[in-house]
Formats: structure tokens, C-alpha cells, sequence
């Protein structure tokens, strides 16, 4: 005679099957990419209704979101600059980063109702400066020298 501590594991198992027969794996997960002259789209379907998408192009600009179980990231790149806002069961955060990586503004909010935000203006400007300078070698070429003496 079986126990019911067998019985429970059997009907468990066989619950568990069922469930797993219902669904073909290879409708869980999935991947689609396209590589193009300049550009990069990228979709990916994980199991348990994760999934990520991507948009790249040749210039470093960039576009994504990716869904997991229990949170939700959103990141864009423009210009070098980063920005990627996250939001989860416990809290959600915000944080921008400059060309060079450092963080020009930071802010996370706690399922406690704790904010903390950070705003370094240095590196604000800083960015805003590398954007507005001419890159390195473009500058107008010199003027050539006038000679009078040319007939």
C-alpha cells in the first residue's frame, strides 16, 4: 500500500508532464536577428515570457528592452551617452551615463518608499562639452597665403 506522501509526488510529477507536454519548447523560445548595411535589429523569446529586443546602427546608437520575470529594463545610447531605466518588484532606478562612463544622473526609488537621487552637474557638462566640440580633424582647413606678386 502506498503512502501519501508517494501518492502526492506521483500526481505531482504527473501534473508537472502534463503541463510540459502541453507546451512545445519551441514555442517558449525563439530568436530573430537581422544584421543590415549600418544596422542591427535583434528579438529574442525566452521561456516563461522573458524576451529582449534590440536596435543597434553604425554610429553607436542604440535602443533596447529586455523583460524578465520580474522586472523590465529599458536602455537607449545616443551620442555616447547611455541611459537605462530598470523597474522591479522591490524598486525602480534611472541612471544616465556621460561617453566616458561616469554617471551624470542617478536616481532609485525602494518598494519602501525611499527616493535617492544624484545629479553630478560636472559631468553634465563635461558631456555637453565633448558633444559640442568639433571632432579631431575636422577643423576648417588654414587659409592659403596670399601672395601679391601673382599675376
Amino acid at each position: 500500500m502506498e503512502s501519501r506522501q508517494a501518492k502526492r509526488s506521483i500526481a505531482f510529477l504527473f501534473i508537472v508532464s502534463a503541463v510540459i507536454i502541453s507546451f512545445p519548447l519551441s514555442a517558449l523560445a525563439d530568436s530573430f536577428t537581422f544584421n543590415g548595411p549600418g544596422v542591427r535589429v535583434q528579438e529574442r523569446k525566452g521561456w516563461f515570457g522573458r524576451h529582449s529586443q534590440s536596435y543597434d546602427d553604425a554610429l553607436g546608437n542604440s535602443v533596447g528592452t529586455k523583460q524578465g520575470i520580474f522586472h523590465r529594463t529599458d536602455r537607449a545610447g545616443v551620442f555616447g551617452n547611455q541611459a537605462q531605466v530598470t523597474q522591479g518588484p522591490f524598486g525602480n532606478s534611472i541612471s544616465v551615463h556621460g561617453p566616458d562612463g561616469n554617471p551624470m544622473v542617478q536616481s532609485e526609488r525602494h518598494w519602501y518608499g525611499a527616493n535617492n537621487t544624484t545629479i553630478d552637474g560636472n559631468n553634465i557638462l563635461h558631456s555637453f562639452r565633448n558633444i559640442l566640440q568639433p571632432a579631431p580633424g575636422t577643423a576648417a582647413p588654414a587659409a592659403a597665403p596670399q601672395n601679391p606678386s601673382y599675376p
